[in-house]
């Protein structure tokens, strides 16, 4: 005789999104946003449940436990997730964003900084590109900062004589072709707001090949400056990984790489005062810069020496 349900629990969730949440469209385009029938932008329940699933199995549920509650291929699972939808009136911003040969590190089109040119009158004339901005803040995207974190800490991995796969499973990567759903990555990296006014600059333009100025070329900057907090996140278990990351991150503190655009020109550089790590566990270590181009580390549990001791091991 086969199971009939009795009974069904139902629980209703209200969530609210502390960073930026994206919902594509079809054909993975990221010009397009899922929307439901009534108009409000939409989270599919498919989407959710495989979120939901994957957090489960890293906290330790059996994989029988899994296949009862989401399925399997063989039988459908207990559990129903519906679509999520948006409250009315939700902000929706469009980000740009440029996709790079990792080979030659060029780009396929014109590097866009802003979703606008914005123009200049009166006293002072012309034109100038205004930072990305949300909530009327200034915002460095998580994105940018885990690009440039990649290309750093490749170089590190290709250094040390690391795999390509420790930092592709990692950063994660794109599909290869049209069977291949891509890997997504075990780092996370949130947006940075910036709360310092900017201050609009005036540069010139020099000609490549004569090395002089560029008549007609001067332009207006926007800068950003002041406190930035870096928050990073690795899925517990990465061992490898977290060591690279702790590599990459104190050589950003060394002023050997830069975030942002602009760092031909000394653009991105941070003073870092510390970098501070916690583990699930408790287990805390930090990293102390000075003035004078030098660090140091307190790590009473160890880490350092578990992480880059697993380096060693994956080179091997």
């Amino acid at each position: 005789m086969r199971a009939t349900f009795t009974k069904a629990i139902r629980w209703h969730a209200e969530a609210v999104c502390m960073t930026p949440l994206r919902t594509g469209g079809a054909e993975n385009d990221p010009e397009t946003v899922l929307f439901s029938h009534t108009g409000s932008a939409l989270l599919q329940g498919s989407s959710l449940a495989g979120s939901l699933r994957s957090w489960m199995l890293r906290g330790g549920c059996s994989a029988a436990l899994m296949d009862r509650l989401f399925g399997s291929e063989a039988k459908g699972g207990s559990l129903r997730i519906s679509d999520g939808v948006f409250c009315t009136g939700s902000e929706m911003t469009v980000r740009p964003r440029l996709k790079l040969d990792r080979a030659s590190g060029t780009a396929d089109s014109l590097l866009v900084k802003a979703s606008q040119t914005m123009e200049l009158s009166g006293e002072e004339k012309g034109s100038y590109t205004e930072n990305l901005r949300e909530a009327g803040k200034p915002v460095l995207p998580g994105s940018s900062i885990k690009g440039a974190l990649r290309a750093r800490a490749e170089n590190i991995a290709e250094y040390m004589g690391l795999p390509p796969e420790l930092t592709e499973d990692l950063f994660g990567c794109m599909a290869a072709g049209s069977g291949d759903q891509g890997k997504p990555g075990r780092l996370r990296v949130e947006d940075v707001f910036l709360a310092e006014p900017e201050r609009r600059i005036t540069r010139i333009r020099i000609n490549k090949f004569t090395g002089g100025v560029m008549r007609g070329g001067m332009f207006k900057e926007e800068p950003v400056c002041g406190e930035v907090s870096l928050r990073v996140s690795v899925d517990e278990g990465c061992v490898e990984g977290c060591g690279l990351i702790l590599y990459a991150l104190r050589d950003l503190g060394l002023g050997l790489w830069s975030l942002g655009s602009g760092s031909a020109v000394g653009r991105g550089f941070i003073r870092v005062q510390d970098i501070r790590v916690e583990t699930p566990e408790g287990e805390r270590m930090a990293i102390r810069f000075t003035g004078d181009g030098t660090c140091a580390a307190e790590d009473p549990a160890g880490l350092a020496g578990r992480w880059f001791g697993a380096l060693k091991e994956a080179k091997a």
